[in-house]
């Protein structure tokens, strides 16, 4: 059984992942140390060090909570872009993209280096083909305006693609969208102290359980320069099909 613990105050956010583990489960397992196997203790440190890499990179694009810190689809002001097609396609969701890049260097005078997107996004770009291409060439790229490995796509119009499968896939009105960042990263600045573990062998000792918790402060700067951040949504962005 798992828990969450988390704290909010006005400098940082707080997540605290929590572990319920049976302790004859967590003795049998290995050598013992206060009450605790070492196989053991690690492996339920590491999954719930996982869910809190996962709850805090969520909360980075998109908060389900009252968090000090704001995602960047939270943030007031930032450039929106449209995509709107009952048909997506990869050839529509293209200008868009380079419409994102745009808005960051006529707005925030300074040129985006980071387009962040869900891994069904990216790997749906990769799969498609187009009889047309860029009037331009882009490195040695002579017909195309990216390059792609291991079935996804890993950057777009120079720049660089990242992916995350911790953005959002049910916004919209029909729940079923995916939207994309193009950022100017170098403006958006991050905090996290140091990852704890902590044991509280005597929380749950009248069920023989223990308790496994990891938690750290973290604080993102997300509203420094708003127009550093442009977000892609629309029924464009609704869930792939391949």
């Amino acid at each position: 059984m798992r828990t969450w613990l988390r704290k909010d105050t006005q400098l940082s956010d707080q997540f605290e992942p929590a572990h319920k583990a049976a302790l004859e489960r967590l003795e049998r397992a290995g050598r013992v140390i206060d009450g605790l196997s070492d196989n053991s203790r690690e492996a339920q440190i590491k999954a719930a060090s996982d869910e809190f890499h996962a709850a805090r990179d969520q909360a980075s694009a998109s908060p389900s909570f009252a968090s000090a810190s704001k995602g960047i689809f939270s943030v007031t002001g930032i450039n929106a872009v449209t995509y709107t097609a009952a048909t997506p396609a990869a050839s529509g969701l293209l200008p868009k993209l380079y419409d994102a890049i745009q808005q960051i260097a006529t707005n925030r005078k300074r040129q985006a280096d980071t387009i962040v997107m869900h891994p069904r996004r990216a790997a749906w770009m990769a799969s498609n083909l187009s009889s047309t291409v860029p009037l331009f060439q882009l490195g040695n790229l002579m017909q195309a305006a990216g390059e792609q490995a291991g079935g996804f796509t890993v950057t777009l119009g120079g720049l660089n693609v990242v992916l995350d499968p911790n953005l959002p896939t049910n916004g919209g009105a029909g729940t079923n969208e995916d939207a994309i960042a193009v950022v100017r990263a170098s403006d958006i600045y991050f905090w996290e102290g140091p990852l704890q573990p902590r044991v509280y062998p005597d929380v749950l000792s009248a069920t023989l359980q223990c308790r496994l918790q990891v938690y750290a402060y973290s604080a993102l700067g997300s509203e420094r320069f708003p127009k550093a951040i442009s977000k892609i949504s629309g029924t464009g962005c609704s869930a792939p099909v391949f």
